[in-house]
């Protein structure tokens, strides 16, 4: 043809995926002319390509044009895989909702949902595949492999699980089926791969698996105590020199390990009191620390220690700390992860008052010494202790003496001797001679220390007489009286009560006569120490003898032989006897007759 023919283009209104399209001319001698249809980018991925139809006139007439369809194929690319590199499990996570979940991610809406697999894979398992591994982690960090069955127990749940990409979801979450084994054991690992359901669905390249692989790390629940056997352990220097299979580090009985345990046995300085020193009183195997491999198939270690016998040391007290690797799980307080020795010393310090007792009076000054006796100066002691004075009363008691407790110390080896110092009180009672005793008890822990002499007694002289004697010199009594009272003055109070004896006895010449006149007999009272006097009744005869006139005996007195009694200076008395028979006179007869001249009668 010649010349030029115009030609128009044309789309459907819902060719959305088109934003425009151009017009032209066809020349003379062209065989061809070209359009541009632009082309709307949606990011939308997985969309099956898009048919639109286009339609052309020339000069007007689509006569002759055949109307065609333009397919848009998609170009978005969608990326999934992991977001992690890895995660840790905890093994025994209760199913599901507390399952630990990994996180696969979708960068891009899609146009059709996404099917997926999640695969779990032993270590050996995903070697061959020839899938990368997340960046910064191999295979051969991966020391420890998860089994799918390990000693008869699954430790993970090799499923695999089918999962779906929503079209605007971003994230799924598949849960992790970990198993407890009941097992103590290192943490293990497998590996995750998430791969495409159909891989058909890619055949445009239009899915990128980002991240592939995920490593899965089960941390052990199962603990495995292990500690010392006990809490303490006592020995006794001088028995014997070495301990061997005493301190044990135990496992816990019933709990299956596979793993051999480094534990670390450490002398610790400084944590307790008296502490014993090591190297000198003590060792672990000659070492102050120590390194043990407990395996799978062993129950328990037995801890070498050394006792040395250093001399008078007292009880010694150490202690031994432990620790180990792998530290989980770690030790626990089931078990001791401290023990403390105590080393009892084989050899005793005596101490003891210095003085078998003494005799003090009453306001004078005196000391008590304690004293180490055994062992002699020279020789070592290494001990430090406080000794109580406690006194024990008697017929004293802590009002009659001015110390009654006190501590002395610390007795040492450069200390061996405390006095203290302390005085008899006085009073104004009479007392009498009393005692009282101070007695040793030693403070704190026991150490071996033997108190002896413990006791020492004190005795007190009373500085206070009383003075006994009579209220009188004499005494006056009518025959007929019955009795006549004597009496004794008593000075100050006493604080006894004491018997005092009387003796009536004749005098010579004008001597009243024992057993006629009055009784003879010796009288013994009590003589209360609250009361200044006491009197008592002397029987008296009553003969009816008249013109007898004045009879006198006397009576004397005896009284303890004590410190704090004496005599006065009326020692004796005498005792009057008014006789009361008086003679009558009279006529015999109021008339008398007689003859004159005679006498009368």
């Amino acid at each position: 043809f010649s010349g030029s023919r115009s030609v128009s283009f044309s789309v459907p209104n819902n060719a959305r995926y088109i934003k425009s399209f151009t017009s032209g001319v066809l020349t003379t001698g062209a065989a061809r002319l070209k359009f541009t249809l632009n082309i709307i980018s949606d990011n939308i991925a997985l969309q099956p390509p898009f048919l639109v139809p286009v339609s052309a006139t020339v000069d007007g007439s689509s006569e002759f044009v055949l109307p065609f369809n333009a397919a848009l194929l998609d170009a978005d690319v969608v990326n999934i895989g992991f977001r992690e590199s890895d995660y840790s499990v905890n093994e025994g996570a209760s199913p599901p909702d507390q399952y630990p979940k990994i996180k696969l991610a979708k960068d891009k809406i899609i146009a059709q949902p996404l099917s997926i697999q999640v695969v779990p894979l032993t270590v050996d398992q995903f070697r061959p595949l020839g899938i990368p591994l997340p960046d910064g982690i191999s295979l051969a960090g991966l020391s420890s492999p998860a089994q799918f069955i390990s000693n008869g127990t699954m430790d993970f749940n090799n499923s695999i699980q089918n999962l779906t990409f929503g079209l605007s979801q971003s994230e799924l979450s598949p849960f992790v089926g970990i198993v407890d084994d009941q097992i103590n054991e290192a943490d293990q690992q497998f590996i995750c791969i998430v791969r495409l359901t159909d891989p058909s669905v890619n055949a445009s390249g239009n899915v990128i698996i980002k991240n592939p692989s995920t490593v899965i790390r089960i941390v052990d629940n199962d603990p495995m105590y292990i500690g010392f056997g006990n809490g303490t352990y006592t020995f006794t220097k001088g028995m014997k020199s070495l301990y061997e299979d005493t301190v044990r580090l135990v496992k816990e009985d019933g709990v299956v390990s596979e793993q051999t345990f480094k534990i670390t046995v450490i002398a610790q300085s400084n944590a307790v009191e008296n502490e014993a020193t090591y190297t000198t009183d003590y060792t672990i195997g000659g070492r102050q620390v120590q390194m043990f491999d407990m395996r799978p198939d062993e129950q328990y270690i037995p801890i070498v220690v050394e006792i040395y016998d250093t001399g008078l040391t007292g009880t010694l007290k150490a202690q031994l700390s432990s620790s180990q690797q792998p530290n989980t799980p770690s030790f626990s307080a089931r078990y001791n992860p401290i023990t403390q020795l105590v080393i009892l010393d084989n050899k005793v310090a005596i101490v003891g008052f210095t003085d078998g007792g003494k005799v003090v009076t009453e306001g004078e000054d005196f000391s008590e010494c304690v004293a180490v006796t055994d062992p002699l100066p020279g020789s070592v002691m290494k001990l430090s202790f406080f000794i109580q004075v406690l006194l024990i009363p008697d017929t004293a008691d802590d009002s009659d003496v001015s110390v009654a407790r006190t501590i002395l110390g610390p007795f040492d080896d450069t200390n061996r001797m405390y006095c203290f110092n302390t005085t008899a009180l006085a009073d104004e009672y009479i007392e009498g001679t009393q005692t009282f005793s101070y007695s040793l008890t030693l403070i704190g822990d026991v150490i071996p220390v033997k108190l002896f002499p413990n006791i020492t007694m004190v005795t007190i002289k009373d500085n206070t007489t009383a003075i006994v004697q009579f209220t009188s010199a004499s005494y006056s009594v009518l025959e007929n009286a019955g009795s006549v009272n004597v009496c004794l003055n008593k000075s100050l109070q006493t604080q006894t009560d004491f018997s005092v004896t009387f003796y009536p006895a004749e005098l010579i010449p004008q001597s009243a006569q024992a057993g006629k006149d009055f009784n003879g007999n010796i009288i013994t009272a009590t003589f209360p120490g609250t009361n200044s006097q006491l009197c008592v009744p002397i029987p008296i005869n009553d003969n009816s003898i008249a013109l007898e006139g004045i009879k006198t005996f006397h009576v004397t007195f005896s009284i303890p032989s004590v410190s704090w009694l004496r005599m006065g200076t009326l020692k004796d008395s005498n005792l009057v006897i008014i006789d009361n028979d008086v003679p009558t006179v009279a006529l015999t007869s109021t008339t008398y007759t007689t003859p004159e001249g005679q006498p009368a009668q």
